[in-house]
């Protein structure tokens, strides 16, 4: 998205240049003309490049089925490691103090049960297969840093 806005940016920059050119010069307007397509055409063939499946975290379904389409396209050893990631980035999101701290008797709200469910899709909103296993790893690291420590 960033690439596609900056893309953006400087075509319009470029153009605002040549018209100032045209002024002057039509033949340095025309190759700076020629030079905005080329920019502009290699620049959407770049954003076309950003094609991997991301996690949709709005809702619950749309959790589903984005990981759904995203496990689709996995290697078998690949769908192993991010189901793991996906467990373990879930777990990782859950502050049992703040869970528990309204509850003496142990017993879980429904209501806190909905906030932990969305903070979980927050979590996953945008992200790849890729960056939810290396989020999975450093978890993992930070956690064997910590007791390591105790």
């Amino acid at each position: 998205m960033r690439l596609y806005l900056m893309t953006i940016f400087l075509v319009k920059v470029i153009y605002f240049l040549s018209t100032l050119l045209l002024l002057y010069d039509k033949s340095l307007a025309g190759m700076i003309m020629k030079n905005l397509l080329l920019i502009c055409l290699l620049s959407f063939t770049l954003v076309g490049c950003d094609n991997q499946l991301k996690i949709d975290g709005t809702n619950e379904m749309a959790v589903k089925i984005s990981i759904e389409k995203i496990r689709d396209t996995l290697s078998e050893d690949k769908k192993l490691k991010f189901d793991d990631s996906l467990n373990t980035v879930m777990l990782n999101s859950i502050d049992f103090d703040e869970l528990f701290k309204n509850n003496k008797h142990g017993s879980i709200k429904y209501e806190d049960m909905e906030k932990l469910e969305k903070k979980f899709y927050q979590s996953l909103n945008g992200k790849t297969a890729d960056q939810v296993i290396s989020e999975a790893g450093r978890i993992k690291s930070n956690t064997n840093k910590s007791a390591i420590n105790k």
